[in-house]
């Protein structure tokens, strides 16, 4: 993968928070709800987004989607293991536009709850085709928010 500047991962994020609006789903960012508000909570400094809200999540973690976006993976995926370890969070969901992700990373990640969510091209890797937690944007943003959101 080539270098990508450190200016895209804010382009990222505003990116997926569009998306969430598009597709009309409630969501909290770190940013307009304020670090405090996600310590307070017991969410990380890793966390990016929670859907649908810190309210849902006080009252039931576990029907919450609770997202970390992260432009390259690098080693950094296990900076993610690591806050939830830490937090006791039931899962993370890692959006990327990384494509180098190897079966073993893919392995280690479903180990400790991680969902990685990926473009289509990237899920379609032989290598990676029956690993359950990684999951193409597309499925992301139309079977697995809905989901989540319809508890």
């Amino acid at each position: 993968m080539e270098q990508i500047p450190a200016q895209a991962g804010k382009t990222f994020e505003a990116v997926i928070y569009k998306l969430y609006e598009a597709f009309d789903s409630p969501f909290e960012s770190q940013k307009k709800a304020g670090k405090a508000t996600f310590n307070d909570a017991g969410l990380g400094k890793l966390v990016d987004s929670l859907l649908p809200s810190i309210k849902s999540f006080k009252q039931r973690r576990d029907k919450t989607i609770i997202g970390t976006m992260k432009t390259t993976l690098r080693e950094r995926w296990q900076e993610v293991i690591e806050e939830l370890q830490r937090t006791g969070l039931p899962s993370m969901h890692l959006l990327t536009i990384d494509d180098d992700i190897s079966a073993n990373k893919a392995e280690q990640m479903a180990k400790h709850n991680v969902i990685v969510v990926v473009r289509k091209d990237v899920k379609q890797q032989e290598h990676l085709l029956d690993k359950r937690n990684i999951i193409s944007f597309e499925d992301y943003f139309t079977t697995e928010i809905p989901t989540i959101l319809n508890y």
